[in-house]
């Protein structure tokens, strides 16, 4: 966190990653690391704006026979929306080249829906496409999250050329200070719907009620006859 303002904020992050390279002449493999940085604008409570720098220090990879190549730099830029309680979210990215590909550029749309429970955490489903000048590509994902713990799965599906899926899978666990205001939002959500449950109940014993007064008039009348 940068800086805070009354309904956002701006955010700064980066992560350190190893990547390998296996020549396919007789190389050995190797290893090295580079950066992913990024920045994130809560514009408010609903609306985000954010940009991120993939593959930041280039790690360049050399083998027999002159091959040359290094991790491709990315940059990604995206906004995302909370309406109706999903999380709209659409970025574009472009990518230079790399291992004899050219470089692309792509744009992506994608949804995410969380459902709160009382006692069992929360539930995310989500879903997304991108469409490039290389590649096409759809992908669904599910979550998990109660307390600090988080778990996510995301498969994506190719689809143009060859159909080679791709898992990823996430766990993340949060030290520290937790949210109250989610804390609270998920209680305020779980008496809402133990509320609205009631008022069903209450509503079919109503007409239950209706029905056996109409049935004991009914049952008067015969008697009176």
């Amino acid at each position: 966190g940068l800086h805070e303002t009354e309904n956002g904020g701006l955010d700064f992050g980066g992560g350190l990653k190893t990547l390998q390279s296996s020549l396919e002449t007789g190389g050995s493999t190797k290893t090295k690391a580079v950066l992913d940085l990024g920045t994130l604008w809560r514009v408010d409570d609903k609306r985000s704006v954010g940009a991120s720098l993939l593959n930041f220090g280039g790690a360049k990879f050399t083998g027999p026979h002159g091959y040359s190549d290094r991790a491709p730099l990315a940059l990604k830029v995206g906004a995302a929306e909370s309406v109706h309680g999903a999380l709209i979210a659409v970025d574009g990215t472009l990518r230079e080249g790399s291992s004899g590909q050219a470089s692309s550029e792509s744009f992506a749309l994608g949804f995410e829906r969380w459902w709160p429970t009382v006692r069992a955490g929360s539930f995310a489903g989500r879903s997304g496409f991108s469409i490039g000048n290389l590649s096409r590509v759809w992908s669904w994902g599910l979550g998990w999250k109660q307390g600090g713990g988080r778990v996510d799965y995301a498969m994506g599906v190719p689809m143009t050329g060859v159909t080679r899926f791709s898992h990823a899978l996430t766990v993340a666990i949060r030290f520290g200070r937790s949210d109250p205001g989610a804390e609270y939002e998920r209680m305020l959500q779980g008496e809402m719907q133990a509320r609205q449950q009631l008022g069903r109940s209450l509503d079919a014993s109503a007409v239950r009620q209706q029905a056996l007064s109409e049935e004991i008039g009914r049952l008067r009348d015969e008697i009176a006859a």
